[in-house]
């Protein structure tokens, strides 16, 4: 059996070709999973043990009942323990950081043991170290100058030197890739206070200073203790990681066991005669099915490690290109050859449990049976258990949607969701049956001979027509899915931002100068700006005096009063017009009218409470009134549909050193871009799945020439020409492709729609939105792969003469 098992690999080699292509794919999608999340826990791991290198205690702050003194100023108590050698600050600090080129608004943290690209570590309280992505922002490198504000704006700006160039990571322009010493932190910000301090020395030193402290609200532990709580959580977050990133695969191997369970079960059934002869030529069925379940198993072997080797490599490349790794070899070292082995065997056992069905199947009929031709052996089974256990299936899930949606909250999410997974597996049982009707139905407007014949093709092995669609079905439906969540998301965040903060930029001073105005509405980017006029008074019970604060008592309260304009014009939700006769103050004044009096006469008010505002606005037309005196404070921008949100408020802010400019337009920019982004990934990560299932159409009309090779030599011998041969199987694959996508597209954006709504998200409106133009894209990039992975199948069945056909 030996001898005929590589026999028959040999022969049916191009039956399982793209099967073992199917298995390949798959496995090596999940190797570069499993790669691309060891990188990166390796790259983790090694930043921990930079972090805490030369450290051997650690004093923190017991969280659970923390000391009310800062940690700093521990600082020579610890010093002064026997053993210690030196002891350092670590901690984190938010900076505005500026150049005339621009401002970005990263994390600071205490400088220790980074990786630089050039320059030096900060070591003084005048300086620091840049990522490349902050630097380039800035337009600087090492041995320029930035000024350095904290970010809550309360202190004053300090001028630092640039000492070095690090490393970005992702190359954002936020986040703790750009470092100080710990006086710069302080210098910049007064209220800063270590998160810990790492000390080096000798001896026991944990006892020791624990001693010396003598406060139950720090705790002291060993630097290696406290790098491995470090790992500890690292590990458990990326545990969590690789689990999601592994979801991507593990749907790509669920299309795959469609694909090869339906290939084995065609190939198979095709060679029913020649297995049938094996019997009457003295092999047991206990043979023959041994050597069909040999031949899976080394084709799942075989196809396995291949995807393995391929996974393999493309997983270095993909650490290298994120810079994870620093060569090839680097990013091969970071693989764990265990998980490879596990993945392989994995892969081959389900290759070989999936074929056991169909070759169990196969083997059990008698060779009578086997030897009818298979063409009387067509006969159509009934599926309607299948279609009643998945009607109950989405039956129970839609109930499950509903309870879920209604209840709300994590839970309800987590019920809606489990639901939604439960509801799509029975979807697929059901469009399993019905796709051949659907694709038949669907193929009506081809009314030409080769449209008829491809038509009639789609429903002669419904089966076959069934498996190969769903698996189209699957990889739609769930890009669908991700594309109508994301967008929705997208749409309902925008509008939560609009509601609360309409404005794309506001800049803001105590006195802006009148060119600065021209200068902004001439600015790039810049769609309209409005001024707000405004001036400085003092409270005194109801009574606003405009002018001088200096002359306020003790008892008064000084307050900013702008002249508010009609703000809709570069608003992107309808705003509030103060009226004339009307003031809107903060709440907290508890004012119940206000008179205001300026330079010329005084004004009595009406009063709205605002919780949103602490300054007091009245119309234009009643500051005007009151007094002469004002000086823009703030300037309300919209910007341009294609401007770059923070170009514009960096050529802002060069403008004035004194000029504060912020806004929803950032934040705006911020969620679109990482919304697009993540879809992006997973649709890129799905992508495999619809491959994988081409792969699946490819071979299914590659074994459906195969068996129809004596029907297309008669229908050449009648005249069909080759030409109309190749339209025949083209448009076979379309009708199968076109209409599996858009079974897939309904389904998607039902689950996009009620995933949306199941969404845990306290946002005072959700908003669906249907991607048209990106489902309209799916749909078109699954029949064009689909008329692609024909044309193969169809220049074979093409190529044989109808001689040698009505031979076979």
């Amino acid at each position: 059996m030996g001898e005929l098992l590589r026999a028959n690999i040999r022969a049916h080699s191009r039956r399982y070709t793209a099967t073992a292509l199917a298995v390949a794919i798959s496995m090596a999608f999940v190797v570069v999973a499993l790669a691309l999340s060891s990188g990166l826990n390796a790259s983790l791991t090694k930043s921990v043990r930079q972090q805490y290198e030369g450290v051997d205690a650690v004093v923190a702050l017991n969280y659970d009942d923390p000391s009310e003194r800062p940690l700093n100023e521990y600082i020579a108590v610890v010093e002064g323990v026997d053993g210690v050698d030196s002891v350092r600050e670590f901690g984190y600090g938010y900076w505005d950081i500026r150049t005339s080129d621009g401002k970005v608004s990263p994390s600071v943290s205490v400088a220790h043991a980074q990786e630089l690209v050039s320059g030096s570590l900060p070591s003084g309280p005048d300086q620091l170290a840049l990522s490349q992505a902050n630097a380039d922002a800035l337009g600087v490198g090492v041995g320029d100058s930035v000024t350095a504000q904290s970010a809550w704006g309360d202190e004053d700006q300090h001028t630092l030197q640039v000492s070095g160039i690090l490393e970005s990571s992702g190359g954002t322009t936020s986040g703790t890739d750009t470092v100080a010493s710990a006086q710069a932190l302080r210098a910049v910000d007064p209220t800063f206070e270590p998160n810990a301090l790492y000390v080096a020395g000798s001896g026991e030193l944990t006892a020791a200073i624990e001693s010396a402290i003598d406060d139950p609200g720090v705790t002291v532990q060993s630097g290696a203790d406290a790098m491995d709580e470090d790992l500890t959580q690292m590990q458990l977050g990326q545990g969590t990681m690789t689990v999601f990133m592994l979801v991507f695969p593990v749907i790509a191997l669920a299309v795959a066991a469609i694909v090869v369970s339906t290939t084995f079960r065609i190939i198979f059934e095709q060679r029913r005669r020649e297995l049938a002869l094996l019997r009457t030529l003295g092999a047991t069925s206990r043979q023959v099915r041994g050597m069909i379940r040999g031949e899976t198993l080394l084709v799942g072997a075989v196809s396995s490690l291949i995807g393995i080797v391929v996974g393999a490599v493309l997983g270095s490349f993909v650490l290298v290109w994120i810079d994870v790794a620093d060569g090839l070899s680097e990013g091969f070292a970071m693989q764990d050859l265990g998980q490879m082995a596990i993945v392989w065997i994995v892969g081959t056992l389900l290759t070989f449990l999936i074929g056991t069905r169909p070759a169990r199947s196969v083997t059990q009929v008698s060779p009578i049976e086997a030897l009818v031709p298979l063409d009387a052996e067509a006969a159509k089974r009934s599926h309607k258990v299948r279609v009643v256990v998945g009607t109950s299936i989405v039956a129970v899930s839609l109930a499950g949607l509903y309870f879920g949606i209604d209840m709300g909250e994590d839970i309800g999410f987590l019920v809606a969701f489990a639901s939604g997974v439960f509801g799509f597996i029975g979807a697929l049982l059901v469009c399993s049956v019905i796709l051949p009707k659907v694709t038949y139905l669907f193929g009506a407007p081809f009314r030409s001979v080769v449209g008829i014949m491809a038509r009639s093709n789609t429903v002669r092995n419904p089966e076959r027509t069934g498996s190969t669609g769903t698996a189209i079905i699957l990889g739609v439906t769930l890009i669908t899915t991700m594309a109508v969540a994301a967008g929705s998301m997208r749409e309902t965040l925008l509008t939560e931002v609009d509601s609360h903060r309409p404005y794309d930029l506001v800049a803001t001073s105590s006195g802006i100068s009148e060119n600065v105005v021209d200068r902004v509405n001439g600015t790039e980017g810049v769609d309209t700006a409005v001024e707000v006029r405004g001036t400085d008074g003092t409270l005194s019970g109801n009574t606003l005096t405009l002018g001088d604060p200096a002359k306020a008592t003790e008892d008064d309260q000084t307050v900013a009063v702008l002249a508010q304009p009609d703000l809709n014009s570069v608003a992107h939700s309808t705003v509030p017009v103060i009226e004339s006769g009307e003031a809107r103050v903060p709440s907290y004044l508890d004012l119940d009218s206000l008179e205001v009096c300026g330079d010329t006469q005084c004004e009595e008010l009406a009063v709205t409470q605002d919780e949103d505002t602490d300054q007091i606005l009245i119309s234009p037309e009643d500051f005007d009134r009151v007094t002469d005196s004002s000086s823009i404070r703030e300037i309300y921008v919209k910007l341009a549909d294609d401007a770059d949100a923070t170009e514009v408020q960096n050529s802002l802010t060069s403008m004035d050193e004194n000029l504060d400019v912020g806004g929803a337009a950032a934040e705006r920019a911020m969620y679109t871009q990482m919304i697009n982004t993540v879809l992006l990934v997973i649709v890129g990560l799905l992508a495999v799945s619809v491959l994988v299932a081409l792969v699946g159409v490819a071979n299914t009309l590659s074994l459906s020439v195969f068996e129809r090779t004596r029907e297309n030599g008669l229908l050449r011998a009648l005249g069909l020409t080759k030409k109309q041969m190749k339209r025949m199987l083209v448009l076979e694959a379309t009708l199968i492709a076109g209409s599996s996508a858009i079974i897939g597209v309904a389904l998607g954006i039902f689950f996009g729609w009620v995933g949306t709504l199941a969404m845990p998200f306290d946002v005072a409106q959700t908003v669906i939105v249907i991607p048209w133009l990106q489902v309209i894209g799916v749909v078109a990039v699954a029949i064009l792969a689909a008329i692609v992975a024909s044309m193969m199948p169809g220049r074979k069945a093409a190529k044989v003469s109808p001689v040698e056909a009505l031979a076979a």
